[in-house]
This record gives structure tokens, C-alpha cells and sequence, in this order.
């Protein structure tokens, strides 16, 4: 795949607290990728810049890009889930438009409705995770709360 440079912001309140030159997906759209916990992997500078690498190709290959996805909000760090089918390495984000507005999503490889997703961490372990192309498709809020498109 090719790569090239971005500046991606991280914000803390609204407000820019640094900017972080990347090399992500060249189609990437997202701009703004920010932790809701700024302590979260502040002192491990390059578990957080994979983080943030790792969410703006995310966007670029599952869709969320061509839904209009301008900035994400993780929740917190890599985490995995609690049951055994879903114990994969992930971040918990949610994702906005330019106007800042939440989108939602449905997911057609496994019919189910998200208004978080789950950016599966980039490793090989996870590659039939992170390489799905363009599964997440936006919805409406009203969609989303009656489970139905």
C-alpha cells in the first residue's frame, strides 16, 4: 500500500494539544484523533502515535472515511474483549462528522448496528480484522436505535 505524511491533531478539550506527523493510508480523511483521557499513553509516545496510525487507516479501509468521518474520540487504551470469540486487541472510538455531529453505522459482514466501533490494534493476528474493505456503512440515529435500516 502506498503511505504518505499527515499531520494529525490530538486535542484535549476542544483544544489542540499537538500535532504528529504520520505516514497513514494516502485516501485517509480523518484529521483529528484525540484519547477522552489525555493521560492515556502520555508517556508512551509510540504506543500512542500506532494508536492514532492505526485509527486513520482503520477509517480509510472500513468505510467510515466515505461516510463522512472527519475525527474519532477513543474511549481508552487497547483493550480485548470479555467473551471468548471477541478477545482481540482493539480501541473503542467514536467517530464524527465535520460538523462534529456522531455517526452510526451498520456493519454488513455481520448485520449488527454500531455507534462505537472497534479499531482492531494493527498486527498480524488481527489482519482479518483490519483488512476488511469498506463493511461499515453510515447510517441514521433513528436507524440505529430501531436496530433496523
Amino acid at each position: 500500500m502506498l503511505q504518505n505524511l499527515r499531520n494529525i491533531a490530538m486535542k484535549r478539550s476542544g483544544s489542540l494539544l499537538q500535532t504528529l506527523k504520520l505516514t497513514v493510508a494516502p485516501k485517509a480523511n480523518v484529521s483529528t484523533v484525540a484519547f477522552q483521557d489525555p493521560a492515556v499513553y502520555s508517556k508512551q509516545t509510540a504506543v500512542r502515535q500506532a494508536a492514532f496510525k492505526d485509527t486513520v487507516n482503520y477509517a480509510a479501509i472500513a468505510g467510515l472515511d466515505t461516510s463522512g468521518a472527519e475525527s474519532v474520540d477513543l474511549a481508552g487504551p487497547f483493550h480485548s474483549g470479555g467473551s471468548s470469540t471477541d478477545t482481540f486487541d482493539r480501541l473503542t472510538a467514536t467517530v464524527r462528522d465535520k460538523n462534529n455531529n456522531q455517526l452510526y453505522f451498520y456493519r454488513q459482514s455481520d448485520n449488527t448496528f454500531w455507534d462505537r466501533i472497534h479499531i482492531p490494534r494493527n498486527t498480524s493476528t488481527n489482519a482479518h480484522l483490519y483488512n476488511i474493505k469498506n463493511d461499515y456503512v453510515k447510517i441514521t440515529k433513528a436507524q440505529f436505535d430501531a436496530k433496523k435500516l
